[in-house]
């Protein structure tokens, strides 16, 4: 009766300790990238089989190895329209309290680089932050002036005209 007891008693400490510090081991998914639909333009006119890539901002965009690993790879179709699902990843830990690991996620869109190397060279084209379980709706000329939005955290040459899904 005793061992049964402390057994008990020993469970209720490692769940009191686990709730205290409001995580427990339950794997869950976690976004981090919103799901996207945009348009890309070069001075108002779509561009078709344009390679894009999406991946979460972890760094400064002027480093040579931007959104050379993202894990989203995008390619525009004859209207120069693209979408992509949000990508997730696998963590260990499920939070309680605090911020939602996928809310204020840092992102951006990325072109290959024009140059005569061999390997792909990319650059961000778009940098923002949104909740991850967003959808995100943007257009992107790349023949308008990059353009910096502080209100709305946003640079680069897309901006964000609402939802997917919304027009």
């Amino acid at each position: 009766m005793n061992c049964v007891n402390r057994s008990n008693i020993s469970v209720l400490i490692i769940a009191h300790a686990l709730i205290m510090q409001a995580c427990l081991p339950i794997p869950n998914r976690v976004a981090d990238t919103p799901s996207i639909e945009g348009e890309l333009r070069v001075d108002g006119r779509p561009l078709a089989g344009a390679d894009l890539a999406l991946e979460p901002r972890t760094g400064p965009s002027d480093t040579i190895r931007v959104c050379e690993n993202a894990p989203v790879r995008l390619r525009t179709d004859r209207a120069g329209q693209f979408s992509a699902a949000p990508h997730r990843h696998w963590e260990m830990w499920l939070s309680f309290i605090g911020e939602a690991p996928e809310w204020h996620r840092p992102w951006r869109l990325c072109r290959p680089a024009g140059g005569p190397t061999r390997s792909i060279v990319w650059e961000a084209i778009f940098e923002t932050w949104s909740n991850a379980w967003d959808s995100v709706r943007i257009i992107c000329d790349t023949g308008s002036p990059w353009r910096e939005d502080e209100r709305l955290g946003e640079r680069g040459y897309c901006r964000s005209v609402g939802a997917a899904g919304s027009l």
